[in-house]
């Protein structure tokens, strides 16, 4: 069969524009290539626990009130953790948008506005699925499902609206009173810093000169990207020292983010991220919210805990 001819470059050089192997292609064609599930198992940590949280049934709705003595009695049951107890209340809040290490808990060095929308294990739940309330620790992610199902929460169900023109409406429900209480826009006082706006020249000025004015409005839909692995993520807290196994690439921004929340002292953090099953973008917010969960349970048991 004869080769293809390729295209002949002005000047040959010895890495652009050639076909360079990947570096981990053979181990994941061959499927050697060891994940972070692969890495965080049972035989290798004899004592490792797992973690559920709850998940709201509902778009919209707060937790009124959570009994959980079934789930704490439940055999093979570690821990409870709950967002009334002292531990998680001392936490600050967090931001649920896009952020890099100083994002989340420097509201004067935020490069996200300040927007801090999130308590961990709060009970505001504003999707289907919001993770909230309270989390549990087990031997296995069967009792901790069973534990977290025996929970009895009390909600108080919330109008929702599911456009974001309905959602710009003026009698819209408001999904951050404590943002900003008029409204869901986010406020000027807080997304109007230096270097977020640009402006150059009178727009209105030159719109009204035009020869042809063209309006056009434009919907944009949240999208997620295929990756072909879940989030997960081990944390084990022993004594002054954290270990964490992610599948974050943010290695450093991780470790960063779990010192700044927890004050362990950065020569005591260790982040490992192992291949990743994709990132496109999903998998680049560094302190995702399980591994302050993960790290709580993990202080209060002695073990590690995977979510």
């Amino acid at each position: 069969m004869k080769e293809k001819p390729r295209m002949k470059y002005r000047e040959e050089r010895k890495y652009l524009g050639q076909y360079t192997p990947r570096t981990d292609g053979l181990a994941k064609a061959s499927g050697k290539a060891r994940f972070t599930d692969d890495i965080t198992m049972n035989y290798m940590y004899p004592n490792m626990l797992h973690m559920r949280m709850l998940h709201s049934p509902y778009p919209h709705a707060k937790i009124k009130s959570i009994d959980t003595s079934k789930a704490e009695a439940l055999p093979g049951v570690k821990a409870v953790l709950r967002y009334d107890d002292p531990e998680v209340l001392a936490l600050p809040d967090h931001s649920l948008t896009f952020s890099d290490a100083v994002g989340t808990w420097s509201r004067e060095q935020s490069w996200t506005y300040g927007v801090f929308d999130r308590r961990i294990l709060g009970t505001h739940a504003h999707r289907v699925g919001d993770e909230l309330g309270v989390a549990v620790a087990a031997d296995t992610e069967e009792i901790a499902q069973k534990a977290i199902d025996l929970c009895e929460v009390e909600w108080e169900v919330l109008p929702f609206v599911l456009t974001i023109k309905e959602a710009m409406a003026e009698d819209a429900p408001i999904l951050h009173p404590e943002i900003n209480p008029d409204n869901n826009f986010v406020p000027v006082s807080v997304a109007d810093k230096d270097g977020v706006w640009f402006n150059q020249g009178d727009f209105e000025k030159a719109y009204e000169e035009a020869e042809v004015k063209v309006e056009a409005s434009c919907e944009m839909f949240d999208t997620e990207p295929g990756a072909l692995e879940n989030w997960s993520g081990m944390v084990y807290w022993k004594d002054d020292e954290m270990l964490i196994v992610s599948n974050s690439y943010c290695v450093d921004q991780t470790r960063y983010s779990m010192h700044k929340y927890f004050g362990v002292p950065i020569s005591k953090l260790r982040v490992i991220t192992p291949y990743q099953g994709g990132q496109h973008g999903r998998q680049d917010t560094n302190e995702q919210y399980f591994y302050f969960v993960n790290a709580l349970l993990s202080k209060k048991t002695g073990c590690p805990v995977k979510y």
